[in-house]
């Protein structure tokens, strides 16, 4: 369309204003007048300009990051119910439960902290961290948008992350976010990618508990194919499903080394000290079975299973 003739409506507003000046400088003094002008308000014009532009390259970046951080925690998700399917049902529960209390919470909070800025709600620390947060978020939501973001908080309570996932199929679209399916060439990189995680983490983690986790975690990995991601309380169950494919000594262990924490984190305080450095000595002992170079020693081959 036309462009906005500043000169034209500059000059009318100052000739308006100097109705009643004396007609010699009148002439004059509004061209003088319309120049300087015309100048600041072009400058003006420009800023605000620049400043919508960046608003909305700011918007656009922000989606962006939304996105990309979405879609490794949903792809996370996707690998690690997977390991779910590798218990006997009386297991399973343990760690779907992990799942909502971690990754899947993870996954809500960063859409809810995404709602919150569109709703114009501030957050203490700019992101959603907890359920409190959450329910802050619904209630300063118009009406019309709760009832999907509700859903998707209630769904972190149940038993199962089947609910979860049927609660994120419906606000997807309504966020503008995508659940892209693993493939092949994902799935691998996702799990090249946790393995190193793992193990780097491994070598310098000083908790007993912690070092069991990740110790089975990527022995499951290596025995089964499978990521798992697990509580405490899936520490029994994990090495129970290694047992007939580690060498007796591994076996061995491993079982002294659960036993060990079990106790660590069970027992009384007046054995606290020797139930730590037991468990630390342990861990010591085990840390190795899980490295790249300890699992062709730690695991029978297949043949012999």
């Amino acid at each position: 369309g036309k462009g906005f003739d500043y000169d034209a409506e500059t000059e009318g507003h100052i000739k308006a204003l100097l109705a009643d000046a004396q007609e010699e400088i009148k002439d004059g003094l509004v061209e003088e007048l319309v120049g300087a002008l015309r100048s600041k308000a072009k400058a003006l014009y420009q800023q605000a300009a620049s400043s919508l532009f960046s608003s909305g390259a700011e918007r656009r970046n922000k989606r962006e990051a939304l996105q990309s951080k979405f879609l490794v925690l949903y792809q996370q998700l996707s690998a690690f119910r997977k390991g779910v399917e590798l218990f006997e049902d009386k297991d399973r529960d343990v760690f779907d439960k992990y799942l909502l209390k971690t990754v899947c919470a993870e996954i809500a909070n960063l859409i809810f902290t995404d709602r919150a800025e569109w709703a114009g709600h501030k957050v203490e620390g700019g992101a959603v961290t907890s359920a409190e947060d959450r329910t802050a978020v619904i209630n300063a939501l118009p009406s019309t948008a709760r009832g999907p973001l509700a859903s998707l908080n209630d769904s972190l309570t149940k038993k199962s992350s089947d609910d979860f996932m049927a609660a994120l199929d419906k606000v997807e679209k309504e966020v503008g976010i995508e659940c892209k399916p693993l493939d092949k060439n994902s799935e691998r990189s996702l799990v090249f990618g946790v393995r190193q995680q793992w193990g780097e983490q491994l070598k310098e983690e000083k908790e007993a508990p912690v070092a069991l986790l990740l110790t089975l975690q990527l022995l499951t990995l290596h025995v089964h194919k499978t990521l798992v991601s697990a509580p405490g309380r899936g520490a029994g169950p994990m090495l129970e499903k290694l047992r007939d494919s580690l060498t007796p000594d591994a076996a061995a262990k491993l079982t002294d080394f659960h036993k060990a924490v079990v106790k660590l984190l069970t027992g009384d305080e007046d054995g606290k000290e020797e139930a730590v450095m037991e468990a630390i000595a342990l861990a010591d002992q085990c840390r190795p079975l899980a490295s790249k170079e300890g699992l062709a020693t730690t695991c029978l081959p297949l043949d012999a299973k």
